[in-house]
């Protein structure tokens, strides 16, 4: 039988894939979620077949991006988003500018225009330097183990950051409103920050428990390395986009 490679047959048969008529998608996100680590046991004992694979989980978690995300701001690189964050950005950018005798509307659209070619691949990144920790961490492990780990983690990070926008953005929420304020600035990205790292505290708790059985004192130093560690990692992909982009820009 012939295969339908028309847009619509391409489209219809990527959701046959992620859905399934069993309802895959569904399944895969109430455990990603609830029950941090059931997913990779799963995939490890070879019994993931009712679920999405982590591969396709994490794709999946970029297509919902790419179709959603530029609507309502999530994982949105801009220069004016990093010249507003920091005043260093601001500086190093008036250099920037000088040096290359450009104009700031032409150095902006550039910048702009090179960073969405690349940042959203940068994530990738992040999968194996997490798998890396776990790595050092667990040792006796094999790294496709962590690989599968953290593959999970990822997706699970981006779905969270996407529906705490979309939240926002129903709330009627402005981060930028909120942060225009200096006091209101410091609360806020304290609190933020704090109940980041507790989210990925319980998520690397549970998971730990779940995929590789640790209990006690060994459970809760790994968890609060690994925390620290993920949350280092998110950071500077955060702000890897800005200076492989500078770099990018200079060489064009």
């Amino acid at each position: 039988m012939n295969r339908d490679l028309s847009l619509r047959g391409i489209f219809t048969e990527w959701v046959r894939e992620v859905v399934g008529i069993e309802g895959r998608l569904p399944r895969t996100l109430g455990k990603l979620f609830a029950h941090p680590g059931v997913l990779t046991r799963a995939a490890l004992e070879g019994e993931r077949g009712t679920y999405l694979s982590a591969l396709k989980l994490f794709l999946s978690a970029n297509v919902a991006v790419f179709l959603v995300g530029p609507y309502i701001g999530a994982f949105a690189f801009e220069l004016e988003a990093f010249v507003q964050e920091s005043a260093f950005y601001r500086a190093f950018v008036e250099r920037e500018l000088l040096d290359l005798g450009m104009s700031a509307e032409a150095y902006g659209l550039r910048f702009d225009f090179t960073i969405r070619q690349h940042a959203p691949t940068f994530i990738f990144l992040v999968i194996p330097a997490m798998a890396g920790v776990y790595k050092a961490l667990l040792p006796d492990r094999l790294f496709g183990e962590h690989l599968v780990h953290a593959t999970d983690f990822v997706a699970r990070f981006i779905l969270v950051v996407l529906l705490a926008v979309i939240f926002m953005r129903l709330a009627g929420i402005s981060g930028e409103t909120l942060l225009d304020n200096p006091t209101v600035s410091l609360v806020a990205n304290g609190t933020v920050l704090a109940g980041f790292i507790g989210l990925i505290g319980w998520h690397v708790s549970r998971s730990l428990q779940t995929v590789f059985g640790l209990r006690g004192a060994g459970l809760w130093t790994r968890t609060a390395v690994v925390a620290v560690g993920l949350a280092g990692l998110l950071y500077g992909y955060s702000q890897f986009p800005f200076w492989s982009t500078v770099v990018a820009v200079r060489l064009s």
